[in-house]
């Protein structure tokens, strides 16, 4: 294919591999890799303390994680009336 006057263009195909994420309700076993990754990505301040961050899971009506290759990559907290309305409070 030309493109302008006289260069021509090489197209090479990459090899994408489509990798499974999983989003699942929250395991004990995952709450501390979800405390880091929180820390990570400016929440620290409300995730500083592991014993009150496994009391705040503990006590979240929804908690879910998103699981790609075995690590936990996304955390959301919700309140919902299970019909309607739902409120996202940590995502």
């Amino acid at each position: 294919r030309q493109f302008g006057r006289s260069h021509l263009c090489t197209v090479r195909w990459l090899a994408v591999t489509s990798v499974r994420m999983e989003i699942r309700a929250l395991q004990p076993h995952e709450i501390e890799p979800v405390r880091l990754l929180l820390a990570a990505n400016q929440w620290g301040h409300r995730v500083a303390d592991p014993a009150i961050f496994r009391d705040l899971v503990a006590k979240s009506q929804i908690a879910l994680v998103a699981v790609q290759e075995g690590h936990v990559i996304g955390f959301l907290r919700a309140i919902t009336d299970g019909m309607f309305n739902g409120y996202i409070s940590m995502v």
